[in-house]
């Protein structure tokens, strides 16, 4: 199962979908994906300065 957690100070994504074997399982790297994506998001639109740091 994938975890995510988003707080004040960091967001954390960890775990394993188990859809396929590791390196090749496409629901994580959607989930990657996804983080990497909301990430620059909050970088770019907002002025939040601990963003920056990741």
């Amino acid at each position: 199962m994938i975890e995510i957690s988003i707080r004040k100070d960091g967001i954390t994504v960890s775990g394993h979908a188990n859809y396929a074997p590791r390196g090749q399982d496409i629901v994580c790297a959607a989930v990657s994906t996804l983080a990497i994506a909301l990430i620059n998001s909050i970088k770019d639109l907002t002025e939040d300065k601990r963003i920056a740091e990741w």
